[in-house]
């Protein structure tokens, strides 16, 4: 048996991460109150459906006020998975309108041996929308002796109307203080060394998920023989040696382009997953953006971290904020973009390349030139110091413009879509107004992430900040009109325009 089944929790006080939750359950079972419908939802291997099997064999064991548990064989029949009265239906190959109509028949017969009997629906967001109006009539009237307990990592797909008829339980991320002690126990019992420092790499690899912390243990395990170090995980997992993370960001902090795309040559060549080596990139980042805020951000997660790890961390976030989230930003870029590169560590280089060959430091406003129809470009570029980068030309941000299209709709797909109805009209006092004909395009804009990710993913690919505005077309004057007719025919691949009605 697996490692996951075998350290499944039994009751309540098994479980960990949740606490909220089984206070809740424990609470209005030990009181009486039973619901007749139950959600619970959050991300895998945080256990959804544990906590469903928990409480279907709580709600038939538990000793409470005018309540007789049901015989000791009924209840280590439920603990063990073998009830009659417990049934488990996958919903992901029950999809269909005639599984929910055989359920049904099913419902109005009484338990065999328990007081409950409980449905526990795993992956319910893959019902059809005929299968769930199938099973409304029978949430809204259930028989008493009916549980209906429903699990989910896709909640935003269960309809309204079955949202409204459940009560609704979130399970968050397990911590790494919390799976790392799991794992030491679950060490301890198997007989198995696991130091503090491999049991944080493994929780910290398995992304708040027990279940997948569980499955890589027992990866681990199979690799050594009675003890578990942290080059033993490392081996196992790919994972980079937190020291080169750390060396890495410093050399990006300071514009050092030859040190850090040889430090990833080395790890790639080292055989290290690139993939999970920008994922601690992106994480170590996020604690450096918190240290800059508040160090006292960063308490919740200094038990990770060693003293002299602290210490690094502390001096990094002594840089720009700004910097430090347009450095966390075109990391998570690259991040997305290693599934669909040929080498993986190119979208890294490519981000590090332009981390380090740019400066991020805001420019001084330029004095506001005036403008003819015929000149309306851009105000003078200037420059601060011989390293600021000059204020890009509305020429050249209409011809970069598919491609930062493009960069957004990796993310922001609709936002993308909007903004291909749109071109660069001009840059004045470092602001960029954009001309589009969807007038949505002006109000998505005017939401700050998205205009936030826009600004970012210019300043990623020109190389300069720029605050974005956005206009309708027919606002504008006639010469600008024909501008943006010339600028879609560019970005269109078209030819020549020759008149502009």
């Amino acid at each position: 048996m697996t490692i996951y089944n075998t350290y499944r929790p039994h009751t309540f006080d098994d479980v960990i991460g949740q606490d909220h939750i089984v206070r809740t359950l424990s609470n209005a079972i030990a009181r009486n109150i039973i619901g007749h419908a139950y959600l619970f939802t959050g991300p895998r291997g945080t256990g959804k459906t544990t906590l469903g099997r928990i409480f279907a064999h709580a709600v038939n064991c538990m000793p409470r006020k005018n309540f007789t548990p049901s015989d000791t064989a009924t209840c280590e029949e439920i603990r063990n998975g073998t009830s009659l009265d417990i049934i488990e239906i996958d919903a992901a190959s029950h999809t269909s309108v005639e599984n929910i109509r055989d359920l049904r028949e099913t419902v109005a017969m009484p338990p065999s041996c328990a007081h409950y009997k409980c449905y526990i629906i795993d992956e319910a967001h893959m019902l059809s929308g005929a299968a769930w109006n199938a099973l409304l009539k029978t949430l809204e009237e259930p028989p008493a002796h009916v549980i209906f307990i429903f699990a989910t990592t896709e909640v935003h797909k269960v309809p309204a109307t079955i949202l409204s008829r459940v009560q609704r339980f979130d399970l968050g991320y397990i911590s790494v203080r919390d799976i790392s002690t799991k794992l030491q126990t679950i060490a301890t019992t198997e007989k198995i060394i696991l130091d503090k420092e491999s049991a944080q790499m493994i929780a910290i690899a398995a992304h708040g998920s027990m279940r997948d912390a569980e499955s890589l243990l027992a990866q681990i395990m199979a690799f050594t023989e009675g003890k578990i170090t942290p080059q033993d995980v490392r081996s196992v997992l790919g994972i980079v040696e937190r020291d080169s993370v750390f060396t890495l960001i410093e050399q990006i902090l300071q514009n050092n382009t030859t040190a850090a795309l040889t430090h990833v040559n080395n790890v790639a060549e080292a055989g290290h997953n690139v993939t999970l080596f920008i994922a601690s990139l992106i994480t170590t980042m996020r604690h450096i953006i918190l240290a800059s805020i508040d160090q006292q951000l960063l308490t919740h997660h200094a038990h990770i971290y060693s003293d002299q790890e602290q210490k690094r961390i502390t001096k990094m976030a002594q840089a720009p904020t700004q910097r430090l989230i347009t450095i966390a930003n075109t990391l998570q870029r690259a991040h997305t973009q290693i599934a669909q590169s040929i080498i993986a560590q190119l979208p890294l280089e490519i981000a590090i390349i332009r981390l380090t060959t740019q400066n991020d430091t805001p420019e001084k406003p330029s004095v506001p030139q005036k403008k003819t129809p015929t000149d309306r470009v851009t105000a003078t570029p200037t420059r601060d110091n011989a390293n600021d980068t000059t204020i890009p030309t509305v020429a050249s941000l209409t011809r970069l413009w598919p491609q930062i299209i493009t960069a957004i709709k990796t993310t922001h797909y609709a936002f993308a879509t909007l903004l291909s109805h749109s071109v660069p009209h001009s840059i004045t006092d470092n602001t960029l107004t954009l001309i589009t004909t969807n007038p949505l395009l002006i109000e998505k804009i005017a939401n700050t992430p998205l205009r936030l990710t826009l600004q970012d993913t210019i300043a990623t690919i020109c190389g300069r900040s720029l605050v974005v505005t956005a206009r309708l077309a027919d606002d504008i004057e006639q010469t600008t009109t024909t501008t943006l007719i010339a600028s879609t025919m560019h970005i269109m691949h078209g030819g020549r325009v020759i008149e502009a009605i």
